[in-house]
């Protein structure tokens, strides 16, 4: 890591333990140092070695599957590599994350210092159960399906959500036209930009007006139906609404401040978030899309707790369509919407699946029959 060696004739690539997770190893960041032959040739990393940091999230293991044609590791890092051909070097990283996540083990070997660290004496002393080879194969192949399985709905969460904004950008530029006929779209200028011509520019408080939700003490919910709803989900079920639906809320304060929701039927708004109290005549969902559009988080003041102040946004200029227009936004944007819901779902399906396998098979509660 010395600075003197960041430009010399033998740049190098090399793994730190950001580089380094459960679901194996992030490249997206990788550093270079000036290596010496001898160095390369003794600390180029080789297919199935395994990586185990030794500091931060001691124990965070991954496996290196060659990746790059040569690479090294910084000393925060120990390197397995496998002795013997009775091991499989893939069960034993998903042993590791059993061990250290689910099971509890190796919690007392991380030496007890200002900067917890796993050192290699400590390492060498852990004690790993192995089952029959093939039995590690069969264990090792099903956990990593499903973990491919969550890589793959994580892509596909990923490509919907920037849909959903590319989607966004464009409906609340030209209005629900297909992107072929974006420069067909009659603008007019205005105090906030171009907009389409048939469009209207309205204060907020004349687009919607907000209202601060009803503190509800846990000892005060009587047990219903009735969604309560918290800054970011569902908090609980009530027997009374204050709200009726279809609404929106929008977080009031702390890291997710200006964040809005859409709930369909009656609830309950916590005292944590704004409801709209009046649409204006305005399709509720179209104003879930617009707040989130506008991005209301710019509006928070206080250091130690930001909060959203209603009156530093209230006369805000807002660029609304007519209702038939709203309605066509908004008739785009829910199957999108939908889709990254469900995928949501898939994947903490999925979350719930491998954390049930990977107990149950290092535990042998599950075995699975290899002959």
């Amino acid at each position: 890591m010395s600075k003197a060696r960041r430009d010399g004739p033998n740049k190098h690539p090399f793994l730190r333990t950001l580089n380094v997770f459960w679901r194996g190893i992030n490249l997206t960041t990788l550093d270079y140092m000036d290596f010496s032959e001898k160095e390369i040739e003794k600390l180029n990393l080789l297919p199935g070695d395994l990586l185990v940091c030794e500091g931060g999230d001691i124990g965070r293991t991954a496996m290196w599957r060659g990746e790059l044609e040569s690479c090294g590791y910084q000393n925060h890092l120990h390197r397995l590599r496998v002795k013997n051909d009775d091991v499989n070097p893939e069960f034993i990283a998903f042993w590791m994350q059993a061990a250290m996540d689910v099971l509890g083990f190796y919690q007392d070997e991380g030496n007890k210092t200002t900067i917890p660290n796993l050192s290699q004496s400590r390492l060498k002393n852990f004690i790993i159960p192995l089952p029959p080879l093939p039995e590690q194969h069969a264990i090792a192949t099903t956990l990593r399906t499903v973990q491919e399985a969550k890589e793959k709905t994580d892509a596909v969460i990923a490509a919907t959500k920037a849909l959903k904004a590319a989607m966004m950008k464009h409906l609340f530029t030209y209005g629900p036209v297909p992107p072929e006929y974006a420069e067909r779209v009659a603008l007019k200028e205005t105090e906030i930009g171009p907009v389409p011509e048939d469009w209207e520019i309205k204060k907020f408080e004349d687009f919607c007006i907000l209202q601060r939700g009803q503190d509800l003490r846990i000892c005060d919910i009587h047990k219903g139906n009735i969604p309560v709803i918290g800054a970011t989900s569902i908090i609980g079920y009530h027997k009374y609404a204050n709200v009726k639906g279809p609404g929106v809320t929008v977080v009031r304060s702390g890291s997710s401040a200006g964040k809005s929701m859409y709930i369909e039927e009656d609830f309950w708004a916590h005292n944590v978030v704004l409801y709209v109290k009046d649409f204006k005549g305005n399709n509720p969902k179209f104003v879930h899309y617009k707040l989130q559009q506008l991005d209301l988080t710019q509006y928070k003041s206080g250091v130690s707790v930001p909060t959203l102040n209603r009156n530093t946004f209230s006369m805000v200029s807002v660029d609304v369509p007519p209702k038939k227009i709203q309605d066509k936004i908004v008739e785009t944007i829910t199957p999108i919407e939908k889709k990254l819901a469900a995928e949501k779902s898939r994947r903490e399906a999925l979350d719930t699946l491998f954390a049930s396998l990977l107990h149950d098979l290092m535990t042998a509660k599950i075995r699975i029959n290899t002959s």
